[in-house]
């Protein structure tokens, strides 16, 4: 296993863990895969660089944010994307 897949894995991880800590074990499984998602992107366009997971619970909302420490210069173009589209890229 590469040492980004491990990352990847250890922030699910904790992830499920921090939500069962604070009583919300049935949002543990969702937040672990939109974490997993959000920390590959990461990890692939930040290459390398450090990553940074923050979790938040306010008001009965979880938010999730990941910082992959690249400085973003501009808002990217907007799209429209199809149906089946999993991807912004041409």
């Amino acid at each position: 296993m590469s040492i980004d897949m491990l990352r990847v894995s250890e922030m699910r991880r904790l992830t499920r863990t921090h939500l069962v800590e604070e009583g919300l074990s049935c949002f543990a499984d969702d937040a672990a895969l939109v974490v997993s998602e959000l920390v590959t992107n990461a990890v692939q366009h930040s290459h390398g660089r450090e990553i940074i997971l923050m979790l938040s619970i306010h008001n009965g909302c979880l938010r999730i944010n990941v910082h992959d420490g690249t400085r973003q210069s501009a808002q990217p173009p907007a799209s429209t994307a199809g149906d089946d589209d999993e991807s912004s890229a041409t």
